[in-house]
């Protein structure tokens, strides 16, 4: 049944994710051929108004996508669930943990698809309006001698210090997307008449509330942490850094199991479609 859901989901979705894909993708590759024309000593002054706007409208793009990626899990999710629509979900023979589990599947693989054309619009722009840059050999010589200092330190630190960045990357996202969740639960549940209004304000309060938090906890815990590095030794440092993005993962993880069992409870104890 999962899959039957999933389906649907990523259907509603790329819908229209996949315009925002083409556009983003397209504009900076095109815009970034302005870039070879404003290398030189005295490019014209319509050369430089017309590359400052298109490379103004390639990273208005790209933020713009990004935002339609959020809004396009999120507006799914409200409508799915919440509106008149979700008189029809919930008599569905679907349990509502499927539901939640293909929703944030749905979330989870459109914002990573998401950072992937990102990723290759910035690879296009690098490419083309810097490939006499890229291709120097003294940028190569020194990439590699960047390599050739790594091996210095542990390899196995190496790969785990890529793993647990690809695992917090991973939970940061599925936190973000539960946690976005869960305020549009939450605002359904406190009105029924402005669900909607009701979600926003109950995201902008919660999400001020934590980036509070955490705001307060990055100022306490830098200057102690940054005092007892300086009395570490390399191979200490590196084991230190290691544990505390463990520590990290941990806490990402217990953050995502609250909210799961949040969102979960709230739509089968006190949420009223009536």
């Amino acid at each position: 049944m999962l899959k039957k859901v999933l389906r649907y989901d990523l259907k509603a979705v790329y819908k229209y994710w996949w315009i925002g894909a083409i556009v983003a993708f397209v504009v900076p590759t095109l815009s970034s051929f302005i870039i070879e024309p404003l290398k030189v000593d005295e490019p014209a002054g319509g050369v430089i108004v017309a590359g400052v706007a298109l490379l103004m409208l390639s990273v208005l793009c790209i933020s713009a996508f990004y935002i339609l990626s959020e809004i396009l899990i999120f507006a799914h999710f409200y409508k799915n669930q919440y509106t008149d629509q979700g008189y029809l979900t919930f008599t569905l023979p679907v349990k509502r943990t499927t539901m939640l589990r293909s929703k944030l599947i749905t979330g989870v693989v459109t914002m990573v698809s998401t950072m992937g054309i990102i990723a290759l619009a910035l690879m296009s722009i690098a490419l083309i309006g810097f490939h006499e840059e890229i291709f120097n050999p003294q940028l190569w010589k020194d990439i590699v001698k960047f390599f050739e200092e790594l091996t210095y330190f542990d390899i196995t630190f190496i790969i785990i210090y890529i793993i647990e960045t690809l695992v917090i990357s991973l939970l940061s996202i599925i936190f973000t997307t539960l946690f976005m969740f869960t305020c549009i639960t939450v605002g359904a549940v406190i009105t029924r008449k402005y669900k909607l209004l009701s979600s926003i304000g109950v995201y902008v309060v919660a999400n001020g509330i934590f980036s509070c938090m955490m705001s307060i906890t990055y100022l306490c815990a830098f200057p102690a942490l940054s005092g007892w590095f300086w009395n570490l030794t390399e191979t200490q440092e590196t084991v230190s850094v290691s544990l505390i993005m463990l520590l990290l993962i941990i806490a990402l993880a217990v953050l995502c199991t609250i909210m799961y069992t949040i969102q979960l409870y709230l739509t089968d104890k006190k949420l009223n479609l009536a």
